[in-house]
């Protein structure tokens, strides 16, 4: 059997106020490397929610901005984790995904996805770290 990479999606769901509305995404991913991958993120929380930001956490490199998407955007703007081998697609407001081309060792992680408005309110989902204003600054100010 060939190496795997775990990419680890490290929340489901929050709910707002307890009544269902939030951010979900699929749950842990193990790799082959050398494969591709792709991470699902979607929400409820209506369509002013349109910006979409992926973050990963490594042991080496903490908390890092992937990427961000929108529909209205034909491709992803990077953040400071840099372009590597991602990508991500964004049809509608309401749901994406984060891909890999082909699944590296140093692509393992946790992941986690956030929607935002372009008023800036941004959600994450349960299990998500504390991050801090500058880095949800910074990958708003992407889109």
């Amino acid at each position: 059997m060939s190496p795997v990479v775990i990419l680890f999606v490290a929340c489901l769901l929050r709910s707002v106020a307890g009544d269902g509305k939030g951010v979900r995404q699929m749950s842990d991913l193990l790799v082959r490397l050398g494969h591709p991958a792709r991470l699902h993120c979607s929400h409820n929380l209506g369509g002013a929610f349109l910006l979409m930001f992926w973050y990963r956490k490594t042991a080496a490199d903490g908390l890092k901005h992937v990427l961000s998407t929108a529909p209205f955007k034909s491709q992803p703007e990077f953040g400071n984790a840099g372009p590597g081998d991602f990508w991500a697609e964004q049809a509608e407001a309401e749901r994406g995904f984060l891909a890999v081309r082909k699944a590296r060792a140093n692509d393992a992680g946790v992941y986690w996805c956030a929607v935002g408005t372009l008023h800036g309110d941004v959600r994450l989902c349960e299990g998500a770290p504390k991050m801090s204003d500058t880095l949800l600054h910074d990958a708003n100010r992407t889109c």
